[in-house]
């Protein structure tokens, strides 16, 4: 999921203060913890998936259907009469058959790929990752949501539904205390879920050591402490959705974002998409200084209670003691 639905900028209370990521830009400057500009994580993520390079058909076709899949997210489900039950298949069943195109645009090239890097034709450095998995869970989650709300029954939403079953399974042994892989399942607080509010999108909320700071003093203080890790929650689309408090969302990708280089600040970006049903939101954080590769550890501890896997929900003093046995995630780096 990239490019049309995540919007890369973090917008605060004071434009040169707050939370800033601009991924138009390109970055000039090397990562910290590598001579060639990738960290250790990336180059383990690289190791660990096949890599081909976007073509210009996949391009295309992505962007097609990124925006088959946004418009489909906001279709009307409730009291629908038979000609529009009929509309709203065929938009389901194209808008996933294009992703399916998309996607064999990058397994005809090699077909064990898990994905495509865009590179800048300048430097040759890789700008933009798209992997299938990612782009076929956001469809899939759209999907799953008409099936169920506007009984929307096409080839489809049938693929959709042995998609998610099949994630889901394979999440179940992922669900420790700091997990983010992309197809798991967990809970966000309400006040997550208000912070997400289209109206709240520029409101002075941010995520940090567990607790909100909506106070701009406070969040300046530690907008510049750089051993700190600091989060905000960007909704997506559509406009007048809302993502629901005490609920699960699943997650849909997750990337690190390129450096601003007009920025003063050495953190990295890490961005995490949610979805829920229909509706999206993404958080974008500010990773403390060195703990890049424990990155999802960081983000975890940023948000808390307010983002949990169901066991902590219900454990009685808000962690399960079997899952701090194992709290390595796959997006942690070793």
């Amino acid at each position: 999921m990239r490019k049309t639905l995540l919007t890369p900028l973090m917008v605060g209370v004071l434009s040169s203060t707050f939370l800033l990521v601009n991924c138009d830009k390109k970055p000039n400057r090397l990562s910290k913890s590598s001579k060639d500009g990738k960290t250790q994580k990336e180059k383990a993520d690289d190791r660990a998936k096949v890599w081909v390079d976007c073509s210009n058909e996949f391009i295309k076709k992505y962007r097609i259907s990124k925006d088959l899949v946004q418009k489909l997210s906001a279709q009307k489900t409730d009291d629908l009469n038979p000609s529009q039950t009929e509309e709203l298949k065929k938009k389901a069943q194209d808008a996933g058959e294009k992703t399916d195109e998309t996607i064999a645009e990058i397994t005809k090239i090699k077909t064990d790929a898990d994905g495509c890097k865009a590179k800048d034709p300048k430097t040759k450095q890789a700008t933009t990752r798209y992997l299938i998995g990612g782009i076929r869970n956001e469809v899939d989650q759209v999907l799953i949501n008409l099936m169920e709300k506007a009984k929307i029954t096409v080839p489809q939403t049938e693929k959709a539904k042995i998609n998610v079953e099949k994630n889901a399974k394979k999440s179940e042994a992922n669900q420790t205390r700091n997990s983010l892989d992309a197809g798991i399942d967990l809970i966000i607080s309400n006040d997550f879920a208000e912070a997400s509010l289209p109206a709240n999108k520029e409101a002075n909320a941010v995520f940090i050591g567990g607790s909100i700071l909506k106070v701009p003093d406070d969040i300046i203080k530690h907008r510049t402490d750089k051993t700190k890790t600091i989060c905000k929650i960007e909704k997506i689309a559509p406009d007048d959705a809302v993502l629901k408090g005490s609920q699960k969302v699943k997650v849909i990708t997750t990337e690190w974002l390129p450096k601003d280089e007009n920025s003063e600040d050495t953190r990295r970006t890490y961005s995490v998409t949610f979805g829920q049903g229909g509706n999206f939101a993404t958080i974008y954080c500010l990773i403390a200084e060195t703990k890049e590769k424990n990155v999802n550890t960081e983000i975890r501890s940023a948000f808390g209670t307010h983002l949990q896997s169901e066991a902590q929900t219900n454990a009685s003093i808000g962690t399960d003691p079997a899952m701090d046995k194992n709290p390595a995630a796959s997006n942690d780096e070793t």
